[in-house]
């Protein structure tokens, strides 16, 4: 995998109530808030890139999705050299990222997987948030880098956050399609560990039917773009 791409599929995918329903049926927006934390894994990387990868995310994210199925996420809390926002546009199919210190914005076609599986399965269910959630892991290998091990661990509950699998069907990057396909839903919990870093998304909140505003998910026609 390009280095970009797994840049941008970190994020993989996508975020205000106060508490958690029992159960809730697929509506047209919806936005979920999680809580992110990084930890560095590695003893090799360079202070540098550690310094980058600690300030790239922030403390928390932000998914906007619309009535057509694109996906806005933003980061609060990050550094000057994090991410500003990144993009999925339904339309294009591509993953629009774009950083604070650089104008130019960068994308990429997510209909194939960069990744080469090497296992998927569900792990015993477990509690997050007091819902009993089920636990889906991929092992992957980057098909251009033979080391490079990506571990994605999802824990969801089919009763909250749905939405509808066919919708990301040509969103192949990183497994999204395959996840959502299985579960119908958004995660409640999300690891995804990469040999320099893991990541981990929390669900912290989220509200249905909310107004949006349609700008956020046009891409700015005053920026540069650069395709990978």
């Amino acid at each position: 995998m390009k280095a970009h791409n797994l840049i941008f599929a970190i994020i993989l995918v996508v975020i205000s109530c106060n508490s958690f329903p029992q159960k809730t049926k697929p509506n047209n927006t919806l936005s979920i808030t999680y809580k992110l934390d990084v930890k560095i894994i590695s003893d090799s990387i360079p202070t540098y890139v550690s310094n980058y990868l600690l300030q790239k995310f922030g403390d928390s994210l932000k998914i906007l999705i619309n009535k057509d199925g694109s996906i806005r996420f933003d980061y609060f809390g990050n550094g000057k050299n994090g991410y500003e926002f990144n993009l999925y546009d339904i339309k294009t199919n591509h993953y629009y990222a774009k950083w604070k210190n650089n104008d130019t914005i960068y994308h990429y076609n997510v209909n194939s997987n960069t990744l080469k599986l090497i296992e998927r399965k569900k792990l015993k269910p477990q509690k997050v948030n007091s819902l009993d959630c089920q636990v889906l892991k991929y092992k992957a290998v980057d098909s251009l880098h033979p080391n490079y091990i990506v571990n994605q661990t999802f824990y969801y509950n089919k009763g909250i956050l749905k939405i509808t699998p066919e919708t990301y069907k040509h969103f192949k990057e990183f497994y999204f399609y395959d996840f959502l396909n299985e579960s119908e839903c958004m995660y409640v919990k999300k690891i995804i560990e990469m040999p320099e870093y893991r990541l981990t998304y929390a669900l912290m909140n989220y509200k249905r039917n909310v107004k949006l505003n349609s700008n956020a998910f046009k891409i700015p026609n005053d920026l540069p773009l650069k395709e990978f």
